[in-house]
């Protein structure tokens, strides 16, 4: 999931000096990323603080649903196969939308409806 999630940002040509990975889980999306160009920083945010402990730095424990990120700071958020598993959803879109810069970029993978 992450591989198909990524090869859909390497069809867009620009650079992400801040990209966030919502519910990294023990940083697959920052493995996956490692020697690609266009991120400055990536930073791998789980609600678990035990498996934000596991995935490469920089990486936080967060709740998808109140992100500690300033409105309009972050030029990506990612999120591979985990914003299925939030309590409030939309909530947590809110979230995103406000921590994105104007034209950020917000790329997920979920499971929905009768998958």
């Amino acid at each position: 999931m992450g591989d198909r999630l990524l090869d859909r940002l390497a069809d867009i040509r620009r650079t992400f000096p801040l990209a966030v990975d919502l519910g990294g889980h023990t940083g697959q999306l920052a493995t996956l990323l490692a020697g690609r160009g266009g991120i400055d920083q990536f930073i791998s945010c789980d609600l678990s603080p035990k498996m934000a402990a596991l995935a490469p730095r920089p990486s936080i424990a967060c709740d998808e649903e109140l992100l500690p990120f300033a409105d309009a700071s972050l030029d990506l958020v990612l999120s591979s196969f985990s914003l299925h598993w939030v309590n409030d959803l939309p909530g947590a879109l809110v979230q995103v939308r406000r921590a994105l810069k104007p034209d950020g970029l917000f790329l997920a993978a979920m499971a929905g409806g009768e998958t």
